[in-house]
């Protein structure tokens, strides 16, 4: 997984691979560390082998090193011994130059990675607030709107009777106003077609499709507001 267009809205595949980074730097800090305690014991061995093998003072074998197969073995000896010395050096590199800073390094990734994740998780949270206000928003704009529905279909049906009177078509139409919530999008829809409303107070039918067509646009747009805040 690259650092893409892959990771885009995936917090949880993110939060993974970083995790898998930051255990990445462990496994190699915990190499490192183990190859200079080989090297550390490695030198030990080899100083303890060379001093074990150097001829003892005042004794036979200080004698014999006049030959040259002795002085040979004797150089071997020292050689060895300043290897030793090398693996030794190499060892305290590995702890003072690699260890230390990737150690350092380490502590800096966990730090920078909860800051970022203590953010993300909270952005997490306002996202799934957001989605869950988004869809009771709709849940209820799909009921308002089967009851608005209901409600015209009841004032056309009672302004199609010749049998009813005005004052129940009036009334009818009232109630088909009503249907919007809290009374807010009649309050917002009707100023702006009420000068289609008829002589007898009786809304013609442009102005009952206008008025079904604006309370369907506001509370889209509610809804849309809702979603990107």
């Amino acid at each position: 997984m690259s650092w893409g267009s892959e990771l885009w809205d995936q917090f949880d595949n993110l939060e993974k691979h970083t995790q898998w980074g930051i255990e990445f730097v462990e496994k190699y800090t915990k190499f490192v560390k183990e190859r200079s305690e080989i090297e550390t014991n490695y030198a030990k061995q080899i100083r303890n082998l060379s001093k074990k093998y150097q001829p003892k003072k005042n004794s036979r074998e200080e004698e014999e090193s006049k030959y040259t197969f002795c002085r040979a073995f004797l150089t071997t000896l020292n050689e060895l011994n300043d290897y030793a010395g090398q693996h030794e050096v190499i060892a305290e590199n590995l702890t003072s130059q690699i260890i230390t800073e990737l150690s350092r390094y380490l502590q800096e990734l966990k730090t920078e990675r909860k800051s970022h994740f203590h953010d993300g998780r909270k952005a997490q949270q306002h996202i799934e607030s957001s989605w869950k206000q988004l869809e009771s928003c709709k849940r209820r704009f799909e009921r308002d709107c089967k009851e608005a529905d209901r409600a015209q279909q009841y004032f056309e049906k009672m302004d199609a009777d010749i049998n009813v009177t005005k004052a129940d078509v009036e009334k009818a139409r009232i109630a088909s106003s009503d249907e919007a919530p809290d009374g807010q999008l009649d309050r917002d829809v009707n100023p702006r077609i009420t000068g289609q409303a008829s002589e007898e107070g009786v809304p013609s039918e442009t102005s009952l499709s206008n008025t079904r067509e604006a309370r369907r646009s506001l509370w889209q747009d509610q809804a849309q507001t809702v979603a990107f805040h």
